[in-house]
């Protein structure tokens, strides 16, 4: 009995522990409701779970290892209205009573309807064996739809199922510099401080972003940053640097903050907008050891559309007053202009379209110089304009309150006269200056203001009773160089010194760039006339231009909207069980209680095609700005053309009803999904593909699948290589609709040939370009040197290496391809004419010229070097014809030339007799003379001489006598037919001074021991050059021998011999000192 009941309740345990769980497949499946759900207390499990079959194509994910899902469970979710971008994560853990974690676990995420084939895969994802979770990133989920998640696990041996967690909740998009990078599409990334604290000291990070979807281009916007400055304050090193690239030896985008300004100890700003083309974005952040701020909040978003192109805003400096007035007038105000006190041209009015980034569509442009200066780029430094007018006083005294106390000058000053409808005047304006940043907190500081005055305004006295109201928000700051910058309320800044629409270094926002225009605003007695003073100028200088922006004048009015659940921008009947929102919010606060009229009007009729319960008015206070109403759907079943539901606010203060804000809105009886708003047929290009854009639904699913880049979205990338029809079926809740466009692919290449590419300059060539398609457009560029560039096959004569583009255009496509042609230039050198030399002479060939060509002479044997453009011939043959090759330096380009050189036998030698001394220089001393003679192959038929000294000029005898007085030539020349030959000798005449000698003192004879000096007269050492001097003998000489006089101590009588030379000249003098000895006298 014992062991009966044992194996009874064994029994019953194994039938237990076999169960499936409830939500095994679809049938049983758990609702989570509406996301986010991350309870963390709630746990499932798939223990005993089978597998599903839920279709041929969605059974199987591609990211699954295993063939199926062997053991998954159900569970479905609704996404949150406010919500699209969602992280969904299944976490194996212990229940709390000791089960067994799922591991490795398989996560799916699904759309449509579950059932059997009903459902289309967004996501999966398959841990690493022997993890424990699998996490989902999604976005771009549909307000209002179910979507499904299946959960199982794998293992290629044992399960591994068991408990888990669930938790789905909106992606964080927020990440810091320090965590290295991404590859998303969209994000937040801020400092190491995050979105609250300040950044450390001594940072140094590197953050990039290179996005894995289909882009191509990455916007980066500074929603702000504040970073330090001044090195002043300890090292100035805070950088922030932007690279378009995936590393920071990418090119430079921007670089913020370093060693900006000397004295500033910050630099901030808001709204700074780049754009990286490259496919990827990388930011490096640096900070010192010392001061830290804020810090930078950027957005990234990457797009599959090329970067915008920037515009430049337009402004029209003789805008007459009505176009101005109908750029400020609106339903709320009526506008008249009293007086216009501004320089001719310093103001406009302007347009600005949302590539400008400016932040107002139109209005008024007040400036201190020229309106025309304020159109970008931002190309200048300084931009300016002087006027050299009168300031305005109310600006003056402004100036005075705000403690500045310069006066104003070059003011232009617009008066208006306003009516107002309603209770409050507002609008929008931007400030913006070259004075940024250079002169902040410096006396140059531009000033503006506007001046309201009117019943219920009290104003301030100093303004004669008027308020100023360029103030920034909820404070009496007013707006101007030295109050809104990079330093001082710096959020409220915007740094444009990269901008491409606006010329002014900087632009005034609103705070942290909410929107790029400040507000100003008052409130009014309606039904009533007000004076609105616009008036700007210069201050400290006349220099460096500001301007403001004003928008239209309107009234503080309620704004409606429709926030569609359904995915749609309309609303349709039976499609889904959520109502959608109808909002309608103030966009401003009030100060006291306001009441509109609220108007339902349209096709669509109130309680029978649609339920909306709003009442006939609404009443705002300053605790009661924001209404909503849900729109609920009625679903007759009638087939009916869209109806619509029109719905006004207005308000009548007194003196006329006024519309403040009205919306229509589209009800259909069913989605109506459209492939394309463009026809029925779309041209493609081959290489490029199309960018498809359906409407229309929530949802989308485009086939054939495999040439889109993602077939889940309303615009996916198709890159089709045929031509064919192409489907969007759209979805929105449980209704679909499908729609079709044809794609007429356009398979357009060319190829460029050329009849030569390699030519030398001068030369002519055909291109030509042969096209994959018939009767294309052609283009050729650069069109130098082309007959025609329009044509498929132009003639080209390039005068230098060129690269010719060919390109062709059909239906919109375009194709390229080049043409390479290098051109070779031919450098030669100018030849003598043929002409007739003496033999043995030599003559140079060309004139020198130094070039990248290569030259070539023939015959080379009596040529210097043959391989120069101008070699030296010295040619012995009766006549020489010598050809130069010359050859380009890439071998394309050569030619031939020739010169012809005749020799003349003849021979000419100059010697002297009668030795026969043929030197180059005879020296003489004066006044000898020489024989020259003429040895000459002729006996002297032809000869003559010349001499410098004229003495031989005229004579013709083979020897003539030279007796030069002074050196000279002596030429000798020999003509014999085109032959001249000339040779000379240079006579170098050299000449004695006087060298009579005598000696001092006079006496004869002399004693022993007499000093005796022996001397000439002195002569021009100069006259003399080389002049050289020797006594003897040197007996009884007291001074130096080799002196032109001498000394000495006499002893015995003795002869001296002075030798002197120079040149040629050879000569002695003597002189003799009698020397007498006394007889000897003996004393006794």
């Amino acid at each position: 009995m014992n062991k009966l009941l044992t194996f009874t309740l064994l029994f019953f345990s194994i039938t237990l522990f076999a169960q499936a769980p409830v939500n095994d497949d679809c049938n049983g499946i758990i609702d989570l409701g509406t996301a986010p759900y991350c309870p963390g207390n709630e746990f499932f499990t798939n223990v005993n779970a089978t597998p599903s079959d839920i279709g041929t194509f969605t059974n199987l994910p591609t990211c699954l290892s295993s063939s199926n899902s062997p053991r998954d469970v159900w569970f479905q979710f609704t996404a949150d209205a406010s919500i699209t971008d969602y992280e969904i994560t299944v976490t194996g853990a212990d229940d709390g009573s000791g089960s067994t974690p799922l591991n490795t676990p398989q996560l799916v995420l699904y759309r449509g309807f579950c059932l059997f084939d009903e459902l289309i895969i967004m996501d999966c994802v398959e841990a690493s064996l022997g993890d424990s979770t699998a996490t989902i990133k999604i976005d771009g989920l549909t307000a209002g739809l179910t979507y499904f998640l299946r959960v199982g696990d794998y293992s290629p041996g044992a399960p591994n199922s068991g408990t888990f967690k669930l938790c789905i909740q909106e992606k964080s998009p927020e990440v810091t510099i320090d965590q290295g990078g991404s590859d998303a599409s969209y994000g937040v990334l801020y400092d190491t401080g995050g979105p609250t604290g300040d950044y450390g000291p001594s940072e140094n990070h590197v953050f990039t972003i290179c996005p894995t979807d289909f882009h191509q281009c990455i916007s980066l916007a500074l929603e702000y940053y504040n970073l330090e400055s001044d090195e002043a304050l300890g090292g100035g090193q805070d950088q922030l640097i932007i690279y378009d690239g995936p590393d920071t030896l990418s090119p430079v985008l921007t670089d913020l903050g370093g060693s900006d300004l000397v004295g500033n100890p910050n630099d901030g700003g808001v709204c700074y907008q780049v754009y990286a083309t490259s496919g990827c974005v990388t930011i490096q952040f640096i900070s010192d050891s010392d001061v830290e701020f804020e810090g930078f909040k950027a957005i990234w978003q990457a797009t599959q559309d090329v970067c915008p192109q920037s515009e430049v805003i337009a402004v029209d400096d003789q805008a007459d007053t009505s176009v101005i007035i109908d750029y400020l007038n609106t339903p709320y105000a009526t506008t008249t202009i009293d007086t216009i006190i501004c320089e001719n041209g310093a103001y406009g009015s302007f347009t600005a379209s949302d590539n400008t980034g400016l932040g107002i569509k139109k209005g008024l442009l007040l400036t201190t110089g020229s309106a025309l200066n304020a159109i970008g780029p931002n190309d200048s430094g300084f931009t300016s304009t002087s006027n050299s007018t009168a300031g305005d006083a109310d600006l003056d005294s402004l100036s005075f309150m705000l403690g500045d106390g310069n006066f104003s000058e070059d003011a232009c000053v617009v008066e208006l006269d306003v009516y107002a409808y309603s209770d409050k005047l507002t609008f929008e304006y931007i400030f913006g200056s070259e004075e940024y940043k250079e002169f902040v907190n410096s006396s140059f500081n531009d000033i503006f203001a506007f001046l309201v005055s009117g019943p219920g305004i009290t104003g301030v006295p100093q303004l004669n009773n008027q308020e100023n109201i360029a103030v920034l928000p909820n404070t009496n700051t007013p707006v101007q160089i030295n109050s809104v910058n990079h330093i001082d309320n710096w959020a409220y800044f915007r740094n444009n010194d990269i901008g491409e629409s606006v010329q002014y270094d900087g632009l005034t926002s609103d705070s942290l760039g909410i929107k790029k225009s400040l507000t100003a605003q008052i409130n009014v007695t309606p039904c009533n006339h007000y004076k609105l003073k616009l008036a700007i100028a210069d201050r400290g200088d006349s220099a460096y231009d500001s301007g403001v922006f004003i928008s239209e004048i309107k009234a503080g009015s309620p704004e409606i909207a429709v926030e569609f659940k359904s995915g749609l921008d309309y609303l349709v009947e039976s499609c889904t069980s959520v109502d959608d929102i109808l909002v309608i919010e103030l966009d401003g606060e009030v100060t006291d209680t306001i009441t509109y009229s609220v108007n339902v009007l349209g096709t669509a009729i109130n309680g029978t095609d649609y339920i909306l319960n709003i009442p006939a008015t609404l009443t705002f206070s300053p605790t009661q700005t924001k209404y909503s109403f849900p729109i609920s759907i009625i679903d007759d079943n009638i087939v009916e053309p869209t109806e619509t539901i029109v719905i006004s606010l207005s308000n009548n203060f007194g003196c006329g009803e006024v519309i403040f804000d009205d919306i229509s809105i589209d009800l259909k009886d069913n989605i109506d999904v459209h492939a394309s708003i463009l026809g029925d047929t779309l041209d493609v290009c081959i290489q490029d593909g199309i960018r498809l854009s359906a409407t229309g639904a929530a949802t989308y699913s485009w086939t054939p699948a495999n040439i889109m880049d993602d077939p889940n979205i309303a615009d996916p990338h198709a890159d089709p290589n045929m031509s064919g029809w192409v489907y969007v079926t759209g979805s929105a809740g449980i209704c679909t609709d499908m729609d079709s466009v044809y794609l007429e692919v356009h398979n357009v290449s060319v190829s460029g040939l050329v009849s030569d590419g390699e030519i030398c300059v001068g030369d002519t060539v055909t291109l030509n370009a042969l096209p994959t398609v018939l009767n294309p457009t052609y283009t050729w560029s650069p069109n130098i040197g082309l007959s025609d560039p329009s044509i498929k096959s132009p003639s080209a004569a390039p005068t230098f290496s060129t690269d010719y583009v060919v390109q062709i255009e059909e239906a919109g496509c375009i194709a390229k391809d080049t043409v390479s042609i290098t051109v070779d230039t031919l450098f030669e050198p100018t030849l003598i004419v043929d002409t007739s030399i003496c033999l043995g002479h030599s003559v140079q060939l060309a004139s020198p010229l130094v070039s990248t060509s290569v030259y070539s002479w023939n015959p080379s044997n009596t040529l210097d070097d043959a391989t120069i453009s101008a070699p030296t011939a010295t040619p012995t043959d009766p006549t020489t014809i010598y050809t130069l090759t010359t050859t380009s330096a890439n071998g394309y380009c050569n030619a031939q030339q020739t010169v012809s050189v005749t020799t003349i036998p003849a021979a000419l030698n100059v010697v002297t007799l009668p030795d026969m001394n043929s030197a180059d220089t005879i020296f003489l001393c004066a006044p000898d003379s020489t024989l020259l003679f003429a040895q000459t192959s002729t006996s002297g038929m032809g000869l003559t001489w010349s001499s410098s000294d004229g003495s031989l000029n005229g004579l013709t005898d083979t020897v003539v006598t030279a007796k030069p007085a002074v050196s000279g030539l002596y030429v000798a020349t020999l003509v014999v037919g085109q032959c001249t030959l000339y040779d000379s000798t240079f006579i170098q005449v050299d000449s004695m001074p006087d060298l009579a000698l005598e000696g001092i003192p006079y006496k004869d004879p002399f004693c022993p021991g007499d000093t005796v000096s022996i001397f000439s007269e002195n002569y021009d050492q100069a006259a003399y050059l080389g002049i050289t001097h020797s006594w003897s003998p040197v007996t009884s000489i007291i001074s130096d021998p080799n002196k032109f006089n001498l000394v000495v101590i006499t002893k015995d009588t003795i002869t001296y011999t002075r030798t002197t030379q120079v040149g040629a000249c050879l000569d002695s003098s003597s002189i003799t000192l009698n020397v007498d000895h006394p007889a000897d006298i003996t004393v006794t």
